[in-house]
């Protein structure tokens, strides 16, 4: 199969009958109930190319986002070479018209100020060109990078009707610098005349099998893929992906929202500029690209100036370094001076800046300093403040869904390279979360839950910290916990000699909360959350709890009255528990015995009917 007019061929590898037959089934994990698949692809494609800033750059990177419409031409695309992928298209039950690969639009984005696919091209290495176009499942990813997984390229196709890409690329180290263009398809092992062939398809020169695929360096082939695909890189260092025949779901509207939503901070503190289809996104444009096309979290710009504040703030030292020992230590183990300044900076609505220490070990055993920033900002009246949290420059949303402080804006800020590569290790391929049990994380580091659990801590401290300030500000801002700490409760509590009951008669309650307890329970929508209090200390640990759950009822014990088909805490459907720094063994349908080994520790139990209340009870058990 060979388009000889264009310079590319379609090669696709025929299958040995002892080859082993693999379908791909890793496109989900770029669109879920999060992230759907235009969001994923901005995420994506934005995370590869700043893992791609060329080195000691002095100006922002810069990315072009262009929507190529399809064109009416004599001659079809690049001499008809998608009209070859027809075949194989057909046998994965892709249904595309001819007229559709004659004369295809395009979604292209090109990143300059970047490295490009550096690495041989001609041969297997640890290189970019190979990460990017052979290694699947596998990535020449670490460090500081956001990637790990090797299953980037997957987004692209996701993002196509037929499932291609191309790639033009000029990289920084050649000398001379040459452009070269490839591209691929994606799709599922199918048969073709009774011949099976494998997933991965290339767009390359003409080449027997088993011999690499090579690109083309062809100036006057280069030259018409450029204008037929909408490109405009000539010789700028580079990567320019253009991702054939756009699903319609893609649109420029969505790109801009997504891009806000996920990539305001490198914007906002002067990193990343990009054109969208015409609209200049920068630092400087960006309130006004927001009005129109920002998403319901940065809309009227308040988050976008608290995130300008933060880099403001940040330009000084930490207002605060907590200690060693921060996680487990009342007040985070600060002496008073240190926490009023806190508090009085929080209640005149300045910036609060601290910084936490975070101690890593890696697997050869050596320790790496390095620590994670908490800001935090009162919110303004009629404001519910919101939650950030950014890995290196990458916003990781379902973290920013952990931190509770209402009325307050937090910012979680992992940006010194240790944490970043650690944290890099936890997420998945979709840059949404951490997991402590993900395998690359357990496999690099040493106590990976146990660190992973104090980064997550720091926002929480740190509102702690703040509560009685906040309390005073706002006496209902933090009316969904269930347990408070004493310092908070001071705040909101008149002494017991001068409160009243309301009724003016009876004895005020003595079954208040202790002083400091060892533990907590936190109300969610549609759940709740057990976590460490105040007084947990090591030698607590083991600690085993037994939680037990039921919906209440008008009468009677909600607990004996609970059903299965309620919910199931022992593996049924709907309800899920994710331990951090715990281990979870069910009892029955509404009784888990939690087993806290760390000190913080959390346990979300998830996925109940939020239309219903529930009744939580949490007792210690002997060891």
């Amino acid at each position: 199969m060979t388009s000889p007019e264009a310079g590319l061929a379609v090669r696709w590898k025929q299958q040995a009958p002892d080859d082993v037959t693999k379908n791909l089934t890793q496109r989900d994990q770029f669109s879920g109930e999060k992230v759907g698949l235009t969001e994923a692809l901005v995420r994506e494609a934005f995370q590869n190319i700043l893992d791609a800033e060329e080195p000691h750059r002095k100006t922002p990177i810069r990315v072009r986002v262009g929507i190529t419409k399809p064109i009416e031409r004599p001659d079809p695309f690049m001499g008809g070479l998608l009209a070859k992928l027809a075949p194989h298209l057909q046998a994965c039950g892709i249904g595309v018209t001819e007229a559709q690969l004659r004369n295809p639009g395009f979604l292209v984005f090109e990143d300059f100020m970047t490295t490009g696919l550096t690495g041989a091209w001609d041969k297997h290495d640890q290189g970019g060109w190979n990460g990017f176009f052979r290694a699947f499942g596998a990535s020449n990813k670490g460090g500081k990078t956001g990637g790990r997984w090797g299953l980037g390229k997957l987004v692209f196709t996701s993002a196509s009707a037929i499932r291609t890409f191309f790639a033009l690329t000029v990289r920084h180290d050649d000398a001379p610098r040459v452009p070269l263009l490839m591209g691929q398809t994606i799709l599922r092992t199918h048969e073709i005349n009774g011949a099976l062939y494998g997933t991965h398809g290339f767009l390359a020169l003409p080449g027997e099998d088993g011999t690499i695929q090579l690109p083309c360096q062809d100036d006057e082939v280069i030259a018409r893929f450029r204008e037929e695909a909408g490109v405009i890189r000539t010789m700028e260092p580079g990567l320019s992906v253009a991702v054939a025949l756009p699903t319609q779901d893609v649109t420029r509207e969505q790109l801009l929202r997504f891009l806000l939503d996920n990539y305001f901070f490198p914007i906002l503190d002067g990193q990343l500029e990009v054109d969208v289809d015409g609209t200049l996104v920068t630092a400087a444009t960006f309130d006004a690209v927001l009005k129109q096309f920002g998403g319901e979290d940065l809309k009227g710009g308040r988050m976008a100036a608290f995130i300008r504040a933060v880099g403001e703030a940040r330009k000084a030292p930490p207002m605060v370094t907590a200690p060693e020992g921060w996680h487990g230590a009342q007040r985070m183990g600060l002496p008073e001076p240190e926490v009023q300044k806190l508090r009085e900076a929080y209640k005149a609505s300045e910036v609060v800046v601290v910084q936490f220490p975070i101690m890593l070990r890696d697997r050869d055993g050596a320790v790496r300093a390095t620590h994670v920033e908490v800001a935090m900002r009162k919110a303004s009246d009629g404001e519910r403040g919101g939650a950030v949290v950014v890995r290196n420059l990458i916003t990781v949303p379902a973290e920013a869904d952990r931190i509770r402080a209402p009325g307050s804006y937090v910012a979680l800020l992992a940006q010194d390279d240790p944490l970043v590569e650690f944290l890099g290790d936890a997420e998945g391929p979709a840059h949404v979360d951490w997991n402590a049990n993900a395998t690359l994380v357990n496999e690099r580091w040493k106590n990976a839950g146990t660190r992973l659990s104090e980064v997550r801590a720091a926002p929480r401290k740190l509102v702690e910290l703040l509560a009685p300030a906040l309390a005073e500000e706002d006496p209902d801002a933090l009316i969904d916990e269930l347990s408070i700490e004493s310092e908070l409760r001071a705040a909101r509590l008149p002494s017991e000699k001068t409160r009243k009951p309301k009724d003016g008669k009876g004895k005020v309650p003595d079954d208040l909360p202790a002083a400091k307890p060892k533990w907590r329970l936190q109300k969610r929508q549609g759940g709740f959350v057990l976590a460490s209090g105040p007084g947990l200390e090591e030698a607590d640990l083991p600690m085993r709890l037994r939680v037990r759950a039921a919906f209440d009822v008008p009468a009677g014990d909600p607990f004996k009255r609970h059903h299965r088909l309620d919910f199931d805490l022992n593996g049924g459907p709907g309800v899920s528990i994710t331990p951090e720094g715990a281990t979870v063994a069910a009892e029955d349908a509404k009784t888990v015995i939690v087993t806290a080994d760390a000190a913080p520790f959390r346990v979300n139990f998830e996925g109940f009917d939020a239309r219903r209340d529930l009744v939580v009870e949490a007792r210690r058990l002997s060891k």
